[in-house]
């Protein structure tokens, strides 16, 4: 049996932005394409190598 996975991003569940919400340092901010780690996913590869 396969099993699906899939990826919701998370803009779909935090409709607003909350005060406080932590925040990536601005270089890891820049490597990863968000300034905050609730709005990060990593991307995986079919591969299973991922980023």
């Amino acid at each position: 049996m396969r099993v699906k996975t899939y990826i919701v991003p998370p803009n779909k569940f935090i409709t607003y932005q909350p005060m406080n919400l932590p925040q990536f340092p601005l270089p890891e901010a820049l490597k990863l394409g968000t300034l905050w780690p609730a709005l990060y996913s990593p991307y995986e590869s079919k591969s299973g190598k991922g980023r």
